[in-house]
């Protein structure tokens, strides 16, 4: 995984009938891989109150959210190694 970026992306999680019970966000590069060594940082269920639609959208834009906070920290990280070189 050091070789690509890591990414969040929002999943599906079905019951044997199809029917959409969740969506999950995740640092998974597809559904299928082991989830060892990946995170699911949240769950969006569908219920009466929020349905898939909602749902789907929502776990879209914390997926973004996500996203943005790793890409803030990996400009901040490298402002840092740069102030060290310059430092030294």
């Amino acid at each position: 995984m050091a070789d690509k970026k890591r990414r969040y992306n929002v999943w599906e999680t079905k019951n044997g009938h199809g029917e959409l019970l969740l969506y999950f966000v995740t640092d998974r590069v597809n559904k299928d891989e082991d989830e060892e060594g990946y995170r699911t940082v949240a769950e969006f269920p569908i219920s009466p109150r929020h349905d898939k639609d909602e749902q789907a959208r929502r776990a879209e834009d914390y997926a973004e959210y996500m996203n943005k906070l790793l890409e803030a920290a990996e400009q901040a990280y490298e402002h840092n190694k740069l102030v060290n070189i310059l430092k030294s």
